[in-house]
């Protein structure tokens, strides 16, 4: 954004990004939830906060959105709902009480990937670390996924693995609301959730979570679709 003032950064995925940024050029989120709360008169809109780090930042974004809404004379936003965006290993910590804040969640897991593990997704001398079936991201997704679930708050996942066939019945048995995947992939993840059992979905999440290496999960996440007739 070159009208944005942005600081050379050493480490820019530690810097200022996501909701960082905006706190930092507060007039510019003030303009957007401005817009986004004219467009809720026409609909239903959600607001997704994303990097967040800690409780203090939802607070933060609630109460800014709280004085744009007095702004415009209006006594409440029914068709606005306020969510985040999962993506540092601080929001799996404390999501219990993230969600007590909350209208909705988004699993981000390419960044959450990318923190939990301390490898740049985009170095690719650290390449062979970055691994999206980790033990450690698999267990912080279904994590954030059963404490949603226990507040009926409802879940999504976004980022390269919401559209990795492998994950799937991962995701099925874990129950997510959503993924958002590229469009490209949406037929051949659509035909493979026909031909899997909730249920048997279920089962597998059980045995996921006790696997101690990306590469068991993955192998056993590769045979139980292979048992199905959707990889080879």
């Amino acid at each position: 954004m070159s009208y944005i003032p942005l600081q050379q950064e050493d480490n820019p995925y530690l810097g200022l990004r996501g909701i960082r940024l905006l706190f930092s050029f507060e007039q510019i989120l003030r303009t957007q939830l401005q817009a986004i709360l004219l467009a809720s008169e026409s609909g239903p809109v959600g607001v997704m906060i994303p990097m967040v780090s800690s409780l203090e930042t939802v607070r933060r974004v609630r109460s800014i959105l709280n004085e744009e809404i007095a702004l415009l004379g209006w006594a409440s936003a029914p068709n606005l709902s306020l969510g985040i965006m999962v993506e540092t290993p601080s929001a799996v910590v404390m999501i219990e009480e993230l969600l007590q804040e909350v209208d909705f969640v988004s699993i981000g897991t390419n960044d959450l990937t990318q923190y939990t593990l301390a490898a740049d997704r985009g170095n690719p001398d650290v390449d062979c670390y970055y691994d999206e079936f980790h033990p450690a991201v698999i267990r912080s997704i279904a994590k954030v996924i059963s404490s949603s679930k226990e507040k009926q708050i409802r879940n999504g996942v976004c980022g390269e693995l919401a559209g990795n066939v492998l994950a799937l019945p991962f995701f099925m048995g874990l129950g997510v609301d959503e993924l958002s995947a590229n469009p490209v992939v949406l037929a051949e993840l659509k035909y493979a959730m026909r031909q899997i059992d909730s249920r048997d979905a279920q089962v597998l999440v059980d045995e996921i979570l006790k696997l101690t290496s990306s590469k068991d999960i993955r192998a056993r996440l590769h045979a139980f679709l292979h048992e199905r007739g959707l990889l080879r």
